[in-house]
């Protein structure tokens, strides 16, 4: 896996997620931060708040950055049913990128390989 991962975490569950992978070697992840601007492809990590919202930090951070977007993946939680990780559908839709997964809260072994299987796909597929 090549593609830089991005992230933000208002909870703690995404970076839970992201620590997980990079015990299994995947060190490309990054953290947004106000100023970040990426030149490279990305994945991002999203998680949805207030019955289906985005989050500010990454409709602020996707205004200069998504044109390097290649797909979306998203934590959420299973008990608001329909909403579950909905803002990672809203992004996909918006920006035109696929869904690479949703999981809950900071994901479980499966949803991790089932994560990476998906973005090592989409690689094969961008080149």
């Amino acid at each position: 896996m090549k593609t830089k991962i991005l992230y933000f975490s208002k909870t703690g569950n995404l970076k839970k997620f992201v620590e997980k992978l990079n015990k299994q070697g995947y060190n490309n992840t990054l953290l947004i931060t106000p100023e970040l601007k990426v030149d490279e492809k990305f994945i991002l990590l999203v998680s949805t708040i207030n019955f289906g919202e985005v989050p500010m930090e990454y409709k602020n951070f996707l205004k200069k950055n998504f044109t390097k977007m290649i797909g979306v993946a998203g934590s959420g939680n299973r008990n608001w049913g329909k909403n579950f990780a909905i803002a990672t559908d809203k992004i996909a839709k918006k920006f035109n990128v696929p869904i690479i997964s949703k999981f809950e809260l900071s994901g479980n072994l499966h949803d991790l390989d089932n994560f990476v299987n998906k973005v090592e796909e989409l690689e094969k597929n961008e080149h």
